[in-house]
């Protein structure tokens, strides 16, 4: 009966990502229409305390660049760019202002680039090439400095979701625009603006992806300081977390974040249970595959990673339930004190 139920369970899980694995390959053949950008943009640059700003900056230095600093403690980096590139200093009140006083003071399309992300000129182009065919371009966010476990766990992650976002803009359903790294037309922020959230990318983007068109580039690549130690990790996948609770409206939105989790550890609990690991091994070999091919189309630098992928897939699995389940009690018991 257990070997049963998981046969049927890693049946399932594999049908599933046997299905967008070959989406995945169709998601290859498509080109999406772009052209040469020749119009006035601004990158708008908030920062509050990043000492990654100034590698930022060399990287896309001398664009007409704006930086907008959220009341940070330490000015010194400013103050050598300030010569350089337009700087505004405000009182600390969150991303979503710096980023709406940044925008009030530009000129042309814009651009977001967070402080401590680094990009380059060529993806810089890519991400502006669809801007004549979209209101809103979603740049290819990876992670900086695979040198450490909880690094190379992340870097195999933003592989994976790089994977499903090339599936979305295959099926024309992107719908969330990265706040490191992206692209709007100014006409955008005629009727929209950031709002205070924990996830001010995410609200912006639930609250323009009706109204607009939005596109992700692939070729646009930017990659992100992140996490460096679990703790750092546990607190800013919960900040998140807590951030998605307060802006989805919808069980059904929030789910995805967490019952494949639950189905992988039910595979795991039902090998140990039938003390059967063959089905387990098939399902490893799988997953282990389909990222070892998407590290060498996504430009990875993943591949001793992709290999024991299913070994960070548990672990990640077992992470996001534990960090939705305290996000929830949070949330909640947030509400009843209000």
């Amino acid at each position: 009966m257990l070997f049963d139920m998981l046969l049927i369970l890693i049946g399932l899980v594999v049908f599933r990502d046997t299905y967008y694995f070959i989406l995945y390959l169709f998601s290859l053949k498509k080109k999406g229409p772009k052209k040469d950008y020749g119009e006035e943009y601004t990158i708008i640059i908030p920062h509050y305390n990043k000492k990654e700003l100034d590698m930022c900056l060399k990287n896309v230095y001398p664009d007409n660049i704006i930086v907008v600093d959220d009341g940070s403690d330490n000015r010194e980096i400013l103050k050598k760019w300030g010569k350089k590139v337009k700087v505004y200093y405000l009182k600390h009140e969150g991303k979503y202002n710096a980023l709406n006083y940044g925008i009030e003071h530009s000129s042309g399309d814009i651009v977001i680039l967070d402080s401590d992300t680094f990009t380059n000129k060529e993806s810089l182009k890519e991400l502006l090439s669809n801007l004549e065919n979209f209101d809103a371009v979603a740049g290819n966010i990876q992670v900086y400095k695979e040198d450490i476990l909880i690094s190379k766990i992340q870097a195999v992650e933003h592989l994976r979701i790089a994977m499903f976002k090339r599936i979305a803009l295959f099926k024309n359903k992107i719908s969330f625009v990265p706040g490191p790294f992206a692209a709007f037309k100014r006409s955008i922020f005629e009727s929209e603006k950031f709002r205070k959230s924990k996830v001010e990318d995410l609200a912006f983007s639930e609250n323009i992806r009706k109204k607009f068109k939005i596109t992700y580039e692939p070729d646009a690549i930017a990659y992100t300081v992140m996490p460096r130690t679990l703790k750092t990790l546990y607190e800013q996948r919960k900040h998140w977390a807590i951030g998605n609770i307060e802006t989805y409206s919808s069980m059904k939105k929030l789910s995805s974040y967490y019952y494949l989790a639950v189905l992988d550890i039910l595979i795991l609990l039902f090998s140990f249970l039938s003390w059967n690991f063959i089905p387990l091994l098939f399902f490893f070999i799988f997953e282990s595959s389909t990222m070892i091919f998407a590290n060498k189309i996504e430009k990875g630098n993943c591949i001793y990673e992709s290999i024991i992928f299913p070994v960070f897939m548990y672990f990640l699995a077992f992470f996001y339930l534990i960090v939705y389940v305290s996000a929830f009690i949070e949330f909640f018991r947030t509400r009843r004190s209000q």
